[in-house]
């Protein structure tokens, strides 16, 4: 019951399908040079060339970004890194399709030299749960460069296999680059979840529980830690008590969990009564 709880919020999480953490301190984020989707505001500004078409789009004031985008056009037709924000604006619309077309626009004008959009491709199709297209993608990404995102994607795409040996080897390997990192290190505490070793996943994911984290999806993730080490007061405490999530997909399991755990500390209580 508890394993399937887990890989169901696997799953579904936005954490399996990209970087989602908002980093404040530019140190923490292993793949700062490859992508922006854990930028907040701050660093979203002043990032080069496109940096205020990007900054619009990351913010979802689509309307200001594609209007940017289109002044621009007559400079940029033959700039794949153009093309490519073309479609990291419909992505960030769920409109794959039309970024879809971007991204290989992207790479039609630089003769498939253009990596990011490769990247880019494999985390479409993994938001359209299309495994073996994502990892086809991250393989060639494998093939051409030495990126780490597609790395971190692959772990991903493992887990979702239940390849959990592989999936920690690889995110093992990823967090000599950075101890810090969230994504990481939340990546690694779930596999050892799923591999039945909440010890271990208390190592991980115990630093990330300092300083305030009621608002975020970290207090989901420390829930999901007492849970699986049975702490059933403590899981029936914070999910009555925080409003630990804005993920649709987490709160639905959240309470699946707060029913179980309420119903065991039932069990218990009626026990002691004999």
């Amino acid at each position: 019951m508890r394993i399937l709880i887990i890989a169901l919020v696997f799953l579904s999480s936005c954490a399996t399908k990209n970087l989602n953490q908002r980093i404040k301190v530019s140190e923490n984020d292993t793949f700062k040079s490859e992508t922006y989707l854990r930028y907040t505001k701050e660093r979203l500004k002043d990032q080069g060339p496109l940096s205020e078409e990007l900054y619009a789009c990351y913010n979802q004031d689509y309307s200001k970004a594609f209007e940017l985008l289109k002044n621009n056009l007559d400079k940029n037709l033959e700039n794949p890194a153009y093309w490519n924000t073309y479609g990291i604006c419909y992505f960030l619309k769920n409109d794959y399709v039309r970024a879809d077309y971007f991204f290989n626009l992207s790479l039609t004008y630089s003769k498939k030299k253009f990596l990011p959009a490769y990247n880019n491709l494999g985390i479409s199709a993994l938001k359209r749960n299309d495994l073996e297209q994502a990892l086809e993608y991250f393989q060639i990404l494998e093939k051409k460069s030495h990126l780490i995102v597609p790395r971190y994607n692959r772990a991903q795409i493992y887990l979702e296999y239940g390849k959990v040996e592989l999936a920690l080897k690889e995110l093992q390997s990823l967090r000599k680059l950075n101890t810090n990192d969230p994504d990481i290190n939340i990546s690694i505490g779930i596999a050892y979840l799923l591999d039945q070793k909440p010890q271990e996943a208390e190592r991980y994911l115990n630093p990330l529980f300092k300083g305030e984290f009621d608002k975020t999806d970290k207090i989901f993730y420390k829930a999901l830690l007492l849970f699986e080490q049975e702490k059933w007061q403590e899981v029936k405490d914070i999910l009555e008590a925080k409003h630990f999530t804005r993920t649709l997909d987490l709160k639905r399991f959240a309470k699946k969990m707060l029913v179980i755990a309420t119903n065991k500390l039932k069990e218990a209580e009626l026990k002691k009564r004999g």
